[in-house]
């Protein structure tokens, strides 16, 4: 019969009194798995002087440098080491912390404590060759290293979902890409290490002059005979580190007017969400300039905070809303073009945001749903 894995009780009284020192960070750093971060498309965060004050990220070792607890936003990591490797254990940290402040809440503490996953880590000569995860209810997923001769990562065979994470290195021997090999033979590119020069300060000014001129173009190339009421540029953070280019999706007055006859509590949401407009993704939208994909595969690459592309995004579309699209497009009176981020930020909060005082006044959505019997010229 198998132990039992350890309480997040006995690991807190067995585990922090064994700590020694602690290192801070502003986001993920990986210890134990090699490349973990970038395999994931995350750069790794930078060293802190202090600790965080709510949910950051906190790392704490033993006396003879051991990793023993990782705190990652709302999460606890407990490192149990033996001689043949070490298990991870890991539990909710902000579900616990709330658990204990409810008094007489003995059942919610005993849920809150349950182990959320485990991971047996195993290793040969110093090298981390397997990592067995394992989380309640779901697939186990095991990672198995390879090296080359010079002792560097080469690929990691992953389980769930299968494929293999590639990893090479430029000439000085410096982490260069990680690429994502699906089983289909099909590739994909995780992380990159930007060249010199590929920051975002440099690189957003020129992709938003560049979007400013293809925007318009590809408008008109498209041949909407339609009036349109809505010019969406978006792009998902959650995406990161593929945010660039944006998407390009018009919102047709005939669409909008029958998402108000059909009705429904959402509808003030659903008229501006990218996702419900039949033109969102059509390829004769797509932003296919071979310089602006240039410039834009130079910005994408993995960092800490992905902000500045969205603000970069807001600024154009408040660019083109000025300059005005009634050359490239049959543009309705109240046609507004609003940036956002369709996996972060609701449509109508966007749009709201972003419209001008004069359109803003057109848009109540009373003067909207009387729209629904009414057609613009």
């Amino acid at each position: 019969m198998a132990a039992r894995a350890p309480t997040y009780d006995t690991l807190t009284k067995e585990l922090l009194p064994q700590v020694a020192r602690w290192e801070h960070s502003s986001f993920v750093r990986n210890h134990l798995e090699p490349f973990l971060c970038e395999r994931n498309g995350w750069k790794p965060g930078r060293l802190v002087a202090k600790a965080p004050k709510t949910r950051g990220y906190s790392y704490g070792f033993s006396a003879d440098g051991k990793l023993l607890v990782a705190r990652e936003g709302q999460f606890v990591f407990f490192h149990v080491h033996d001689a043949d490797g070490i298990t991870r254990l890991s539990f909710d940290a902000s579900a616990i912390a709330w658990a204990e402040k409810q008094k007489g809440a003995e059942k919610d503490q005993a849920n809150a404590k349950k182990l959320k996953s485990s991971a047996r880590l195993v290793f040969e000569n110093g090298r981390l060759v397997r990592v067995e995860a394992k989380w309640p209810g779901r697939p186990a997923r095991v990672d198995t290293y390879e090296y080359d001769k010079k002792g560097r990562v080469v690929r990691v065979h992953v389980s769930e979902p299968k494929h293999v994470d590639e990893i090479s290195y430029d000439a000085s021997g410096k982490l260069a890409k990680v690429t994502w090999r699906h089983s289909t033979g099909h590739a994909s590119e995780r992380f990159r290490t930007p060249k010199k020069g590929d920051d975002l300060a440099k690189l957003l000014p020129q992709i938003k002059a560049t979007l400013l001129e293809q925007i318009p173009r590809t408008l008109a190339r498209a041949k909407i005979r339609d009036a349109a009421y809505a010019v969406v540029i978006s792009t998902c953070l959650e995406e990161a580190p593929h945010l660039l280019p944006p998407r390009l999706t018009v919102g047709l007055v005939k669409d909008r007017d029958a998402i108000i006859a059909k009705g429904g509590k959402y509808v003030n949401d659903e008229i501006w969400n990218p996702e419900s407009m039949p033109l969102r993704d059509a390829a004769r939208l797509d932003l296919k300039d071979r310089a602006l994909l240039a410039l834009c595969k130079r910005a994408n690459v993995a960092r800490e905070d992905d902000t500045p592309v969205l603000v970069m995004l807001r600024m154009l579309a408040a660019a083109l809303q000025k300059r005005g699209l009634r050359d490239a497009l049959n543009a309705a009176p109240e046609l507004l073009v609003f940036a956002m981020d369709v996996g972060g930020e609701s449509a109508e909060n966007a749009a709201m945001r972003m419209a001008p005082a004069k359109i803003r006044a057109k848009l109540a959505p009373k003067k909207l749903r009387g729209s629904a019997t009414r057609r613009v010229k």
